[in-house]
């Protein structure tokens, strides 16, 4: 979570931020999902 945060700050909520364009290492890592 604190490489996330570092670069978007205290945004106060989710629904503030709304789709950010990177995501944590450990998501990036993750093998594609079935849509």
């Amino acid at each position: 979570n604190t490489e996330f945060f570092i670069e978007i700050g205290s945004p106060g909520g989710a629904s503030k931020v709304g789709a950010t364009a990177t995501d944590h290492a450990i998501v990036t890592a993750l093998p594609p999902q079935a849509k």
